[in-house]
């Protein structure tokens, strides 16, 4: 008797689990994004995602390039795609990138390699924030 209630908790938690998944499809964003920030190029990285460079990008801000400069990164690993991670863009003074999105929630990915890029960027006096 005992181990017939444990034969059947075990497949109604597994019906619980069936269900759950099931019914629950996966997130599928509205709006799709991808900013390769120091490019002056769109490219694919080694996933198949399709990048935009920022330079002269519509999410750019027109005067992008008095107040920030394009870096490149100065070594990359042989396993490290080049977009997003072969450019930088150093910020100088306010900057802000525009983008049109539909209403809802967001998810903002933000992706950074450690190494060091030309121009002389130290990395320890660095920081940013985001607005939204």
């Amino acid at each position: 008797m005992f181990t017939l209630l444990v034969y059947l908790c075990f497949l109604f938690n597994l019906l619980l689990v069936i269900a759950s998944t099931g019914s629950t499809p996966p997130y599928t964003p509205t709006d799709y994004i991808l900013i390769s920030c120091g490019s002056s190029s769109n490219s694919t990285s080694v996933d198949g995602r399709k990048w935009d460079g920022d330079v002269g990008s519509k999410f750019s801000p027109n005067d992008m390039a008095n107040i920030s400069s394009a870096v490149t990164a100065t070594e990359l690993g042989p396993s490290v795609s080049r977009a997003p991670f072969s450019s930088a863009r150093i910020i100088r003074s306010q900057f802000s990138y525009t983008f049109p999105v539909s209403l809802g929630k967001k998810f903002l990915r933000l992706y950074f390699y450690p190494t060091s890029y030309s121009g002389g960027l130290n990395t320890t006096e660095s920081f940013f924030n985001v607005n939204g």
